[in-house]
């Protein structure tokens, strides 16, 4: 069975059920989501030839959204999520390496890239249309991008039969039902976003759609859980921790966190506030169509694992040494196809032996008693901020083949608590235009907190980088790092944030030196220090957000 099919099951069995609820859209029923996807499935069948099996989309969050990703499925073909806030040159390079030639937008007219097409959809009056069953199907359910070593994403076929082997588990062993409202945190272009979204339309239950915007202002998302009775969510640890301070109803039942390291104390806060709530940490990634095992975390721990395979799915550890500790290898149905057009690294990962295939995560584990997984960290190059897989390779190749570099090496450093990108380049080129290059071609994740300058780089008797030297000294120049002009205090809230190096100054938009999620917790920082609450909206309808604009916010 396919996705599309199941959902057409809820929507006979709940009819007149919410499907999904909105601050600005208000909400659509199951009967109105099948006839929305309907006409969107009829929308690509008038406008789109029969023999493109990938369609694009990137539409903001919104009922077009969810209503776009089902009739594309009804439709027969496959979609290919990217993100609003992706610039408009990474998306040219996902275009073309997904094969994708149209994509879907609700922008209005936008050029053409390339030999890529932005198909508007029509906001004409929706007309019933019946569901098209006769349509040739894709296998694929979807395509979803990961990091690539190589300078360019990869792309991950995920088929109907993996992702419904993650659905059949997720709405079992959560025991989803028509009661249940889940806040739709994950980005549809985000793993993690298949299971969210699928797993509450199967079984009955609504989604809240939020706007992209919702996300950058916590307390608002607490006032939406509490409107809604939000029964659970699917955030990263990191956003969860900023969520929790705020945090005052009572209707949910679980939580679930994912995409990077879950910390004791986090776990101990949930428990403290919510003794009643359970709380799963899922270990997964786009190979293993969203997740592949979970954790449920005592009330009283002092370790998180990465707990136990979900349904039809199994392990092998690979090379083990002497601490028991070796690669994760994963075989089931929930194993995704493989990458698109890139069948050397499919056959080097995804390896089929007396039929069944296996999974080489990258990952490196331990297996503890019981059978319960120990995450111990990654064999190659990859980390993850804020729950996205990042391939520091990608990053290097991409300046080195642009001849933006003579050479350079991307690393990372854990920078007041927290893991961050760093850049050491040799060129010609400024740190400032550096890190506007790389703005320009990649999402905002990817863009590294600490870039600088060399001369030269110092060499190891292996000829290998010392990278651990060029480390130590940035971390000296980071401590000795000042502004006088900027409150004292202010500067010590930031910092533990950012970095400010010579490119900093009081008006440079802090866009350039920090992320969305770690801009909430600066803020929430300056309101509990000063007892001022911040006006949200306000700073977000700022053209840019500066130092200077924070702090007369705080003097006025």
């Amino acid at each position: 069975m396919r996705i599309e099919e199941r959902f057409i099951e809820a929507v006979k069995t709940y009819p007149e059920n919410i499907a999904l609820y909105s601050e600005q859209e208000g909400s659509i029923t199951y009967n109105e989501l099948d006839e929305y996807s309907n006409y969107i499935a009829g929308f690509i069948d008038r406008n789109i030839n029969d023999t493109e099996t990938f369609i694009g989309v990137l539409i903001n969050r919104s009922f077009k959204m969810i209503a776009v990703l089902l009739g594309v499925m009804k439709a027969g073909k496959a979609y290919v999520p990217f993100d609003p806030m992706y610039p408009d040159e990474r998306v040219k390079i996902m275009a073309k390496r997904s094969g994708v030639n149209i994509i879907l937008t609700d922008f209005g007219e936008r050029k053409p890239i390339d030999n890529v097409s932005f198909l508007p959809i029509e906001n004409e009056e929706i007309q019933t249309s019946i569901y098209n069953n006769n349509c040739i199907k894709a296998e694929e359910a979807c395509m979803l991008f990961t990091s690539g070593s190589s300078g360019t994403p990869d792309c991950v076929q995920l088929t109907h039969d993996s992702i419904l082997n993650t659905l059949t588990w997720a709405i079992e062993f959560y025991k989803l039902s028509a009661q249940d409202i889940a806040l739709q945190i994950p980005s549809c272009s985000f793993t993690s976003s298949v299971q969210d979204i699928f797993s509450t339309l199967l079984s009955g239950g609504a989604l809240v759609v939020i706007q992209e915007d919702d996300l950058l202002n916590v307390k608002r998302l607490v006032k939406i859980s509490k409107k809604y009775g939000v029964t659970h969510f699917d955030m990263v640890p990191s956003l969860y921790n900023e969520y929790l301070k705020y945090l005052d109803h009572s209707s949910l039942r679980f939580v679930l966190l994912a995409g990077e390291p879950l910390a004791v104390s986090l776990a101990s806060r949930h428990y403290e506030r919510m003794p009643e709530v359970t709380l799963v940490n899922e270990y997964g990634m786009a190979e293993s169509s969203s997740c592949f095992s979970y954790f449920i975390v005592p009330d009283k721990v002092d370790k998180i694992f990465i707990g136990k395979p979900i349904n039809n799915m199994s392990y092998f550890i690979d090379n083990v040494d002497d601490n028991k500790i070796g690669e994760l290898v994963i075989s089931g149905p929930g194993v995704a196809k493989g990458y698109y057009s890139n069948q050397e690294l499919t056959n080097r990962k995804f390896v089929i032996h007396n039929g069944q295939r296996f999974f080489y995560t990258g990952d490196l584990v331990r297996e503890r008693e019981g059978g319960i997984l120990e995450y111990i960290g990654r064999i190659d190059r990859q980390i993850k901020i804020n729950g996205k897989r990042i391939e520091l390779k990608e990053i290097e190749n991409f300046l080195l083949k642009g001849d933006y570099v003579e050479n350079c090496i991307c690393t990372s450093m854990k920078i007041f608590e927290k893991e961050q990108i760093v850049l050491f380049y040799i060129g010609q080129k400024t740190e400032n235009v550096i890190r506007n290059i790389i703005k320009k071609y990649f999402p905002e994740h990817y863009v590294p907190i600490y870039i600088k300058k060399k001369q030269k780089f110092d060499y190891l008797p292996n000829r290998k980088i010392d990278v651990k030297k060029l480390c130590e000294k940035a971390m000296s120049d980071i401590s000795k790092s000042q502004q006088e002009f900027m409150d004292e205090e202010i500067i010590e809230m930031l910092k533990k944030y950012t970095i400010i190096d010579s490119n900093f100054s009081i008006d440079a938009e802090l866009k350039c030196f920090i992320d969305s999620l770690k801009f909430i917790k600066f803020l929430s920082d300056i309101e509990v220090r000063y007892s001022k609450e911040f006006d949200y909206d306000e700073i977000l309808q700022m053209k840019y957000i500066s130092v200077r604009n924070i702090l007369n916010i705080l003097r006025n």
